[in-house]
């Protein structure tokens, strides 16, 4: 097997629609159940990286609008690894791989149309922090499981957002590539429409 390592990895994801109402009562669940924000990018700092609430993160600015990482509950911001990308780079990035934390891609909005989030996790199974990173995965994904979901699409929906949309105030809008390159790019009905 030409990459057996790959045998390892788990990544999974739950993908959602939630208007900034739905995502931030979904952050406040986080930081409420202890999980903590960390930097996708942060300047060279001369003490760990500080961890801060994941709603308060993500109103801060820019970074936390687009995607940004959590550490689950029990986990320390020594568990969060980051890398010059240049020998001279005064910002470090986080890799991903191997530090114990979830991605959180947050739904972008243009005008009406609100786009597709997802919380995603990849981590090598070997890893001692395996269980606590799942744990905390499993914990996110149950909370957004709870929400409505769509008839054969593996969607979740926030109740706010649900609400806005049968109000036709919003439209959820699937972006999605293929293995080929090809880009979709849809309206999706609500769920009581695809019915």
């Amino acid at each position: 097997m030409r990459h057996r390592w790959l045998q390892f990895i788990m990544g999974k994801q739950v993908n959602f629609f939630a208007d900034d109402i739905d995502f931030g009562t979904l952050l406040t669940f986080a930081g409420d159940q202890g999980y903590r924000a960390v930097p996708n990018r942060t300047l060279v700092p001369d003490e760990p990286v500080p961890m801060t609430q994941p709603r308060d993160y993500w109103l801060q600015g820019e970074d936390g609008r687009t995607q940004f990482y959590v550490l689950p509950p029990g986990l320390t911001e020594s568990e969060a690894f980051y890398r010059r990308l240049t020998p001279d780079a005064v910002r470090l990035h986080l890799i991903a791989w191997t530090s114990a934390v979830i991605e959180v891609c947050p739904c972008q909005r243009l005008n009406e149309s609100l786009g597709r989030g997802r919380i995603y996790v990849d981590f090598d199974r070997r890893d001692p922090r395996y269980e606590a990173v799942n744990k905390g995965y499993e914990r996110l994904a149950r909370y957004l499981r709870k929400w409505e979901r769509f008839p054969g699409l593996p969607f979740s929906i926030g109740p706010h957002t649900l609400e806005q949309g049968r109000r036709r105030k919003l439209r959820l809008w699937n972006l999605s590539g293929s293995p080929g390159g090809q880009v979709t790019d849809q309206h999706l009905p609500y769920p009581d429409e695809a019915k």
